[in-house]
């Protein structure tokens, strides 16, 4: 592989202000030489989501979901790193109100771009399987360190050619960044004008990482991303890493869309358990695939996290006595419900035309989701 390119970034890098920066290819040039490195990491992780605001209380859905203090959810787990993007995430979530604990097992290929989730409560034997296209997955999504290392995600804005990019010099408390701009753009024979989508600022003078990412919703502010860095020896080199994040979200559904609140309604904390960031180990593929097991957690509350979900809630199973009386309650509904179909005549009983208007509906909201991301695929 030849070094020019590593060279031509470091060089850019070290020049005053980072003059040489001017678009995105020219910047993540740069952030893959500074991070050049860290071929691969490990770490493990926690965090939780807590519901503030106004935003909660118009959300009836979600303020089920929470306790008195608006905690939502705890988290923790496992997180697996290598260069070109391959990622494997393997993370516990305890929902607070009803301690229902919950594995989501993500695995990140990008030689395939593929996502493979798999999913499971402690109250089912049986999970949530899906592989999806990476295009099409967001995978700052999953409650990981993947939502403050972000260098793969910076990348695919040069991959979507439904993105367009701006790069210009800010400052985050007195240090020079570079600020980068995406806007989410429509083709089509309608004239859409570009909508602001992302902003990223990346301090290049720490590794080239993201320190802060915001994202934005029809425009306005909808969430801000503050990522702390700390500085880590690998090999003969010294290499700034994220560690934490802070997000405040503005957004929440309110009657099923999506509302912009002034203050924020959802805050997210999330850390690199201290002492224990690995660097390259030379992850081999089958860390990557769902067979692989992480080990015991070093962290007490990831370890507390998997005893938990070790201790399955799942209803053991009917004794004879409960199932013929679950059969006979079954029998005698079926006899109930036919009884009163008979008593009613189709013209003037049940409501078949609502039943046709909402498959119709749901229909056409399939037909629309699908010309959107049509549209948005080019």
């Amino acid at each position: 592989m030849s070094t020019c390119p590593f060279i031509m970034a470091l060089t850019i890098v070290s020049a005053a202000a980072d003059d040489g920066i001017h678009d995105v290819r020219a910047l993540v040039a740069a952030m893959e030489a500074l991070q050049r490195p860290v071929a691969d990491f490990r770490c493990e992780f926690e965090g939780t989501k807590v519901a503030k605001g106004e935003g909660a209380d118009a959300d009836e859905d979600f303020k089920l979901k929470t306790e008195a203090n608006g905690l939502y959810d705890t988290f923790g787990g496992v997180f697996v790193w290598k260069q070109g993007g391959e990622m494997n995430i393997d993370a516990l979530h305890r929902r607070a109100v009803d301690n229902i604990v919950s594995r989501e097992l993500v695995l990140v290929r990008p030689r395939e771009r593929e996502v493979e989730s798999h999913t499971r409560s402690n109250t089912t034997t049986i999970g949530h399987t899906e592989i999806r296209k990476l295009d099409h997955v967001p995978v700052c999504m999953y409650d990981s360190p993947a939502m403050y290392f972000l260098i793969d995600e910076i990348k695919r804005c040069i991959d979507l050619d439904f993105y367009k990019t701006s790069i210009a010099n800010d400052q985050i408390e007195g240090r020079p960044v570079k600020a980068l701009t995406v806007f989410l753009t429509f083709k089509g024979p309608k004239e859409i004008p570009d909508q602001l989508l992302m902003r990223y600022w990346i301090d290049l003078h720490k590794s080239g990482q993201v320190v802060r990412k915001e994202y934005y919703q029809d425009d306005v502010l909808g969430s801000r991303c503050e990522i702390t860095l700390r500085s880590f020896k690998v090999g003969s080199e010294d290499v700034w890493m994220p560690v934490s994040a802070d997000i405040k979200s503005y957004v929440k559904n309110v009657n099923g869309k999506p509302a912009v609140f002034k203050d924020p309604v959802l805050l997210q904390s999330i850390y690199a358990i201290d002492g224990i960031m690995q660097f390259n180990k030379h992850p081999g593929p089958d860390v990557f695939t769902a067979k692989y097991k992480p080990g015991t957690p070093i962290s007490d509350h990831v370890r507390k996290l998997k005893y938990q979900f070790d201790e399955e809630k799942i209803s053991p199973r009917p004794t004879m006595a409960e199932t013929e009386a679950m059969l006979h309650s079954q029998l005698a509904k079926a006899e109930a419900q036919k009884n009163e179909l008979v008593a009613a005549p189709l013209s003037e009983g049940f409501n078949w035309w609502s039943l046709s208007v909402a498959g119709m509906g749901a229909a056409v909201l399939a037909s629309l989701a699908a010309l959107w991301m049509q549209r948005r695929a080019g």
